[in-house]
């Protein structure tokens, strides 16, 4: 056997058996599928699988967006304490990347990990938004581009499919300026008591908007603020709709609300008009209408 093929037998094997390693260290190691499988026969006391987030890590993996964050993957004396999404994932991804290794930890330890806050969309937003005021406006945007990015993709506007903040961020900074306009729209309305929940008011200013902006700008400036308004017009109804449940305390649900305003809209933009509130309620049978342009 050569110098150099015993070297790398050897540092193989270090690697192989670093978990097993007692004093506390860090290295940087290029993680292989047949590492992650090893390591993680070590797995014996940890968390429950959470599937989805093994589904997004091997996505993000594929697509060749695993970026190395100063997280680590943690072991006691031949215990696996941190890491085993991320382990299972590069095995289903088939991919080697570069992980930072710590171990010789305490095992008492492995109970104060993962105990502060995960990042929010609203987090991502925040540092985003530089030379922007305003945590409500980052955590709206942060709930409101989910129900975009789902209408965009071709699902219901009422959708309740959730993103990855790489997916939030990375819409925001495509469509930054729509966003930012539609925003400052919905902060200058009034906001104790609102009509919609932010975030939905929010999405459907900037979808709608794209249809013909002056005309959402209308629309939700009569709606939110109950000015010149007739008593025939679907804004008309559709507020007092709002309106009654809000006074009601009834929570209605996305797909609900979202069939309201979208049916008022619609008749808005064909210039017809409502008599009462009863025509914005779901039908059984009908479908979900289709945003008119």
């Amino acid at each position: 056997m050569s110098k150099s093929t015993a070297a790398s037998v050897t540092q193989s094997s270090s690697i192989f058996d670093m978990p097993m390693r007692k004093g506390l260290g860090v290295d940087i190691v290029r993680v292989t599928p047949e590492i992650a499988q090893h390591w993680l026969d070590l797995n014996t006391a940890n968390r429950e699988i959470t599937q989805a987030k093994i589904d997004q890590y091997q996505a993000d993996m594929e697509a060749g967006y695993w970026f190395e964050n100063g997280e680590t993957i943690r072991f006691a004396y031949g215990k696996l304490l941190d890491g085993q999404h991320r382990l299972m994932a590069l095995i289903l991804a088939g991919v080697t990347i570069r992980m930072i290794v710590v171990h010789g930890i305490d095992p008492e330890a492995q109970a104060t990990m993962d105990t502060g806050r995960s990042r929010t969309p609203r987090d991502i937003i925040s540092i985003e938004r530089e030379g922007h005021d305003g945590k409500w406006e980052s955590a709206t945007l942060g709930s409101a581009i989910h129900t975009v990015i789902a209408y965009d993709a071709g699902l219901a506007i009422y959708s309740a499919k959730k993103y990855t903040n790489r997916e939030v961020r990375n819409y925001y900074l495509e469509h930054a300026s729509a966003m930012e306009s539609t925003i400052r729209r919905v902060a200058g309305y009034p906001r104790r008591h609102p009509l919609l929940p932010h975030a939905r008011a929010v999405a459907l200013h900037y979808i709608l908007s794209r249809s013909d902006a002056d005309a959402a700008n209308t629309f939700f400036d009569r709606l939110l603020t109950g000015e010149n308004l007739t008593k025939n017009s679907p804004i008309y109804q559709l507020r007092s709709r709002l309106d009654l449940d809000r006074m009601d305390n009834k929570t209605r649900t996305a797909y609900e609300q979202f069939y309201y305003v979208v049916k008022a809209w619609n008749c808005y933009r064909k210039g017809g008009s409502l008599k009462s509130t009863n025509s914005l309620y779901p039908r059984q049978g009908d479908p979900f209408p289709e945003i008119a342009p």
